[in-house]
């Protein structure tokens, strides 16, 4: 690896971050010593999730709400929905607005203070990405307009450390305010918007 690209978005270093991450997926990546320095889990939960549900995803019944949709769309003789294609330009103004508020009160609840972990963490992967001689970018990802605009100033600040580390950081929060059908929901692009944002990207890392 020469370059490694973090996101440095304004949730980053929550207590949200910390608990609810994508554990699922990093525990493929871990042993049980290390994956156990951040996340409660017994040998045998952990086992479980490493392996056999890995293996056997039907045994998985965190996968029951997924399989009821393909279910209901066989019998229905439709092909099952698909997130990445959905507009969110097609949801009221009003609604946007509520979903922005509503996830942004999870991301940062009232008194909340940055995950110490999480903080630990990012300094110890740039001292890692220093000492390897790894180029270290940091990326803000596109917002749409309602979540840009409730969001206002709270922030955990993960690109303030990236800065007074004097690394580059490549700030898209504000690129697609006005294009609201390039993204699924508040805060994540559908497929055409990151199809968009992986060029306009490319563009100025050219």
């Amino acid at each position: 690896m020469d370059t490694l690209y973090l996101c440095v978005d304004n949730h980053t270093l929550s207590m949200y971050r910390q608990s609810w991450t994508n554990r699922a997926r990093s525990i493929y990546f871990s042993d049980f010593k290390h994956y156990t320095d951040y996340y409660s889990l017994s040998f045998r939960d952990y086992f479980l999730k490493k392996y056999l549900y890995f293996r056997f995803p039907l045994f998985d019944t965190s996968h029951s709400k997924v399989l009821k949709e393909k279910i209901a769309s066989m019998l229905r003789g439709e092909k099952p929905g698909n997130y990445d294609t959905y507009d969110f330009g097609e949801v009221s103004v009003e609604r946007r607005v509520e979903r922005s508020r509503q996830r942004i009160s999870t991301q940062f609840p009232e008194d909340d203070q940055p995950s110490d972990l999480l903080t630990d963490c990012l300094y110890e992967i740039i001292c890692l990405c220093e000492s390897e001689d790894i180029v270290l970018v940091g990326v803000k990802f596109p917002l749409t307009k309602e979540f840009f605009d409730e969001l206002g100033s709270k922030s955990y600040r993960a690109d303030s450390i990236f800065k007074a580390h004097h690394l580059p950081v490549l700030d898209y929060s504000r690129a697609y305010l006005d294009s609201i059908s390039y993204f699924r929901d508040q805060d994540h692009l559908n497929h055409m918007g990151s199809e968009k944002f992986v060029r306009l990207m490319e563009s100025d890392l050219r």
